[in-house]
């Protein structure tokens, strides 16, 4: 099993990081397998399986094709690096669709 570190809560949400795609999505970027190669597998799987699960590419690649590369590998969304914590959060709550009230005292 690869290694990973305990999760912490951002946002309401539990965050885990995993070493590689194999255990987990990270990033587009990756040794071994690539984020893209790993959703694609994802997509494939059964919705009861985690064929629909909502997820969001991350990469601190700036080439103009890579948003849709990453759009037609099966992710809902895509950021690059360095990410604004405000910007991921509001993003992961669209994507998992959830609506919460406005707190601007937390940005």
């Amino acid at each position: 099993m690869p290694s990973s570190r305990a999760g912490a809560h951002y946002c309401g949400a539990l965050v885990t990081v995993f070493s590689s795609a194999e255990a987990v999505l990270c990033d587009l970027s990756m040794p071994g397998m690539t984020g893209l190669e790993f959703m694609r597998r994802v997509r494939e799987r059964p919705v009861e399986k985690g064929g629909l699960i909502p997820a969001i590419a991350v990469t601190a690649s700036y080439e103009d094709f890579a948003a849709v590369i990453a759009r037609a590998a099966g992710f809902e969304a895509y950021l690059m690096k360095p990410i604004k914590f405000v910007t991921l959060c509001m993003l992961v709550d669209h994507v998992a669709g959830i609506k919460r009230e406005r707190d601007d005292s937390a940005a």
